[in-house]
C-alpha cells in the first residue's frame, strides 16, 4: 500500500463528507440522553468519537459499512447503559462490559447490514455536472465507450451482432482476501472471494445507442443472461468552453440492491469515478476512493490473528 499523502487524505474527507456526517451524528441522540440521565459519560467523548470517524474515513475509505455498524453499535450501547446502572454495576466494570457488548454488536451489525442487499433500492435519476480544464477531445477519448478500445479506465471488447460488448473496468484497488497471508500456499490464497474482485476488475456489458462528437447515449447491463440484471441508461454530453470543458451525465439506474444504492449515494460514487478518470488521463496519482485498498478493520484483525496462528503452527 502506498503511503498516504495530505492531498489524498483531504480528498477522502471531502468526497466522503456524507459518510462522516452520518457516522458522527448517529450516536449523538443516545449520548445526549445518557448525559442528561446522569450516566457516566463525558463531553470529551464526543470529539474523541468525531476524531475516530475522521481517522476511519481516511484510513479505511472503502469500509463504510464497518463505520456505520460501529456508529449504530455505539448508539445501542448508550441506549442500554441505564440497564447497567439499575443493576448496580460500577463504572470500571461497566466500561468493560460496554466495550465487550459494543464489539459484539459491531460484528453482528456488519453482517446484518450486508444482508439488506437482497432488498431493492428505488430507481434513481442521477445527474453529474463537472467542469475541467481538459479539452473535450481528451474527455471524449476517456469517457465515450467504443468497442475494441481502451477508454480511460475501461477496457472494451468486441461487439456482437447486437452491438453489445463487454467492458472490464480497471483502476480500482484489489479486494484483499482473508487468505492472502504470508505462510499460505499459492493454491490456498484468495479462495474466499471472486478473482476479479481480488484484482480490482469489474465486468459489465454495454451497447451504444447513439454517439456523436459531443454526445453519447449508452445502455449498461451488469448481467446480460441473469434474471436480476441491473440496467442503466446513460447520456453523456461535452460542452467546450474558453477555459476547458463542461461534462454532464444523466443516468437512470435500476435493479440496485439496498446496500449498494445507499452506498452509491453515501460515498458520492459518480463524482469519485470522474475524479479517477481525470487523474488517470493527467497521469496523476489517483485520489479516488475506488483506487483505495478494500481493507477493513475486520479484515486486518482477521489477518493478524491468522498470522499469529500460523506462527505458532510453524514453531510447533
Amino acid at each position: 500500500m502506498q503511503p498516504l499523502d495530505l492531498r489524498v487524505a483531504i480528498y477522502r474527507l471531502y468526497r466522503l463528507r456524507k459518510q462522516v456526517a452520518v457516522a458522527a451524528l448517529l450516536p449523538l441522540p443516545a449520548f445526549v440522553l445518557a448525559l442528561f440521565a446522569g450516566l457516566p459519560v463525558h463531553i470529551w467523548m464526543v470529539p474523541v468519537w468525531y476524531l475516530l470517524v475522521l481517522a476511519h474515513v481516511v484510513r479505511f475509505p472503502q469500509a463504510w459499512v464497518d463505520l456505520l455498524a460501529m456508529a449504530l453499535a455505539l448508539a445501542l450501547v448508550l441506549f442500554m447503559a441505564p440497564l447497567g446502572v439499575l443493576a448496580g454495576i460500577g463504572a470500571p466494570l461497566g466500561y468493560g462490559l460496554a466495550a465487550v457488548t459494543g464489539f459484539g454488536l459491531w460484528l453482528y451489525l456488519c453482517n446484518r447490514i450486508h444482508a439488506l442487499e437482497k432488498f431493492a433500492w428505488p430507481q434513481q435519476e442521477l445527474r453529474l455536472h463537472r467542469k475541467t480544464r481538459l479539452p473535450a477531445a481528451t474527455l471524449r477519448d476517456a469517457l465515450f465507450l467504443r468497442p475494441n478500445a481502451q477508454v480511460g479506465l475501461n477496457r472494451c471488447g468486441p461487439a456482437n451482432e447486437h452491438g453489445v460488448f463487454q467492458i472490464v473496468s480497471t483502476g480500482a484497488a484489489g479486494m484483499p482476501s482473508l487468505n492472502t497471508i504470508d505462510g499460505l500456499s499459492e493454491d490456498a490464497r484468495g479462495m474466499d472471494i471472486d478473482a476479479d474482485l481480488q484484482n480490482g476488475l469489474f465486468r459489465f456489458w454495454a451497447t451504444v445507442i447513439r454517439s456523436e462528437p459531443d454526445y453519447q447515449e449508452t445502455m449498461y447491463i451488469t448481467e446480460p443472461d441473469g434474471e436480476e440484471a441491473s440496467v442503466e441508461t446513460t447520456i453523456q454530453t461535452l460542452t467546450e468552453t474558453a477555459s476547458g470543458t463542461i461534462y454532464q451525465k444523466q443516468e437512470t439506474a435500476t435493479g440496485m440492491g439496498l446496500v449498494s444504492g445507499f452506498g452509491f449515494w453515501l460515498n458520492d460514487v459518480d463524482r469519485d469515478h470522474f475524479t479517477a478518470t481525470i487523474d488517470h488521463v493527467t497521469g496523476a496519482r489517483s485520489r479516488a476512493v475506488r483506487a483505495a485498498p478494500h481493507d477493513t478493520p475486520l479484515i486486518l484483525l482477521a489477518q493478524r490473528l491468522t498470522r499469529k496462528r500460523l506462527a505458532r503452527l510453524h514453531e510447533a
